[in-house]
């Protein structure tokens, strides 16, 4: 799970170093790009979780038809969800990166990258929904096969398409669409050829408002609550807009950095997602919790081990994907604000994950929300602006949401009484 979700981000950290090398400006775009696309992977991860927690269950049940069926439902909701986003996402893409922020200088050429990712829409959602269906049976190591072909591909297909084909900033995007459509299409030839525990049966595929409500029950609240991260993402992106388009790509780099810190928690915490669900549906309660707490001390110890390893050597890190000075000044400032502070955000993203595999959206939603709009967004836009820190106030609201969040997840975990629901 940990590997998988290191190479999810590989796709993105290789765009961005391989851009790195045309302009800092090229990093700020495909920045932008991201804060944007992180909502989009939000409403497929939705559907993923929603889809891993209910095939969890059931099979923890006995209920193995059920299980097939969650699956072949959550195909149908990710084609029509693709679709939707591929539309209106071509449609709105420039107005929406004029009121994030990007200047002249900036909106073309993220405008150029994003357009080309919504063409692709369907390789990312439906890549992701059939990881899901895989995890949620319990098999991580085929999507972690397929999924480090794809990001190979990915790093092979960037400096040919950027730099020798000359298509710049927007050759990364057609690089990550081909490598993409290449791993989506390899995962839904393992899971179509009967090689998987889940069956599909589409042919005879009869609606069932019981399973979509179970995968939307689980899954839509996860969805609103990172496109409620993604949103955040794009409210600091405008924050930190307001300092120049050198310090949004700081502002891109300092984060895909600190991001390697969170993966291990992330991976972990898909993980947690599939055992507590099954444990749950089995009616071990104790053991679901106790998955949850060691899961946590798990995730916090590696994003401690990460967090020391980056502070041990920030300006090396930063200029790696860009030497601009004041690129690097900032995002430096970003790496000693915000790195300690990801041991608490990890806790805090395992205990979310658990109340979602006992089938709890509603909670983490909230755990999101307060992290976000309550402490985050008005503590960095006071620090930054009224109080006069700039740019590292941004950081130093970041870090205190981190902590806070981490502290009132562990707290409700605690005091949440578990209860068998399939």
């Amino acid at each position: 799970m940990v590997f998988v979700m290191i190479l999810q981000t590989l796709f993105n950290i290789a765009d961005t170093i391989f851009v790195g090398r045309i302009s800092a400006y090229a990093v700020a775009a495909v920045s932008m790009a991201f804060a944007v696309m992180f909502i989009i992977i939000a409403i497929g991860g939705g559907i993923g979780i929603g889809t891993s927690s209910l095939i969890a269950r059931r099979l923890g049940a006995g209920d193995k038809r059920g299980a097939d069926l969650a699956a072949e439902h959550a195909v149908f909701l990710g084609l029509g969800i693709s679709l939707f986003i591929s539309v209106f996402g071509l449609a709105l893409a420039k107005p929406l990166f004029a009121i994030m922020g990007a200047g002249p200088e900036i909106l073309p050429l993220v405008i150029s990258y994003i357009r080309i990712l919504f063409m692709g829409m369907v390789f990312l959602v439906m890549g992701m929904v059939g990881v899901s269906i895989f995890q949620g049976e319990g098999d991580t190591k085929t999507p972690m096969k397929i999924m480090g072909f794809a990001v190979i591909l990915n790093i092979i297909l960037d400096p040919i398409f950027i730099f020798t084909l000359g298509y710049g900033v927007a050759g990364a995007a057609i690089a990550t669409v081909l490598s993409r459509g290449i791993g989506t299409a390899l995962i839904w030839y393992f899971l179509l050829s009967n090689r998987a525990l889940i069956q599909f049966d589409l042919r005879s595929f009869v609606y069932d408002s019981k399973t979509l409500r179970g995968i939307i029950s689980v899954g839509f609240p996860s969805m609103v609550m990172h496109v409620a991260m993604g949103v955040g993402m794009a409210v600091l992106m405008k924050l930190t807009s307001l300092f120049g388009p050198l310090a949004i790509a700081a502002y891109g780099i300092g984060f895909r950095i600190e991001s390697v810190a969170i993966l291990p928690a992330l991976g972990i915490a898909m993980a947690v997602v599939t055992i507590v669900g099954q444990n749950v549906g089995a009616g071990n309660f104790d053991r679901a919790k106790k998955t949850v707490w060691n899961a946590s001390i798990l995730a916090g110890s590696f994003a401690l081990l990460a967090a020391i390893v980056i502070l041990l050597f920030p300006i090396d890190t930063i200029t790696l994907f860009n030497s601009d000075p004041l690129v690097v000044e900032y995002g430096v400032s970003l790496i000693r604000i915000v790195s300690l502070s990801l041991v608490l955000a990890a806790v805090g993203i395992i205990v979310s994950n658990g109340f979602q595999g006992a089938g709890n959206g509603a909670i983490p939603l909230f755990l999101t929300i307060f992290r976000l709009f309550i402490l985050i967004a008005p503590l960095s836009y006071l620090l930054a602006t009224t109080f006069g820190y700039g740019v590292p106030g941004i950081w130093m609201g970041v870090a205190v949401g981190n902590i806070v969040f981490g502290i009132v997840s562990v707290v409700w975990f605690r005091l949440f009484r578990l209860q068998k629901k399939i």
